[in-house]
């Protein structure tokens, strides 16, 4: 079995008309073992109620990689890929 690997393209909140944050979409690639791209341009949308807790959070940095590690966490589950 391969192993596949992904890459973190970018991350965007998204609101609704009322200026409300309604969803994250988190865009990335898979790659297989050899560096040859499986998926390209792939989207996952995760509602803000579905996101992680980041109340304990008091950094922008320390908020930021807590909720790229999360996204990438939920990729990973995604994709059923193992680290």
């Amino acid at each position: 079995m391969s192993k596949k690997t992904i890459k973190l393209m970018g991350i965007t909140l998204n609101f609704d008309t009322s200026g409300n944050p309604t969803q994250y979409r988190v865009s990335y690639q898979v790659y297989d073992e050899n560096g040859a791209t499986l998926a390209s341009n792939a989207v996952l949308v995760l509602r803000i109620e579905d996101s992680v807790d980041l109340t304990e959070e008091t950094n922008f940095k320390s908020y930021s990689t807590t909720l790229t590690e999360y996204f990438y966490q939920k990729v990973l589950q995604k994709e059923g890929i193992e680290e």
